[in-house]
């Protein structure tokens, strides 16, 4: 009878690196920089992909202290 961590290293070892698989691994890798770059390429290259630059409120939103951040817009129509 195999035990639990006979288990486990006899399916990790059935994974298949696929060129796919290896290829999203080394997105992973990438600084943002290296991914905007990596990104544009792709989209050279690809008519039906098309970069748009989130809305910069957004973005630096994410990193304000949550004291910081402005409240929510309110629900309109929800009772009250």
């Amino acid at each position: 009878m195999l035990t639990s961590p006979q288990i486990v290293a006899r399916q990790a070892s059935d994974i298949a690196m696929t060129p796919e698989l290896r290829r999203a691994i080394g997105l992973l890798k990438l600084t943002n920089t290296q991914l905007s770059a990596e990104l544009a390429r792709e989209a050279r290259k690809n008519a039906a992909l098309a970069l748009q630059m989130p809305a910069p409120d957004i973005v630096l939103g994410l990193f304000r202290p949550a004291s910081r951040r402005p409240a929510p817009p309110a629900i309109r129509g929800m009772g009250g």
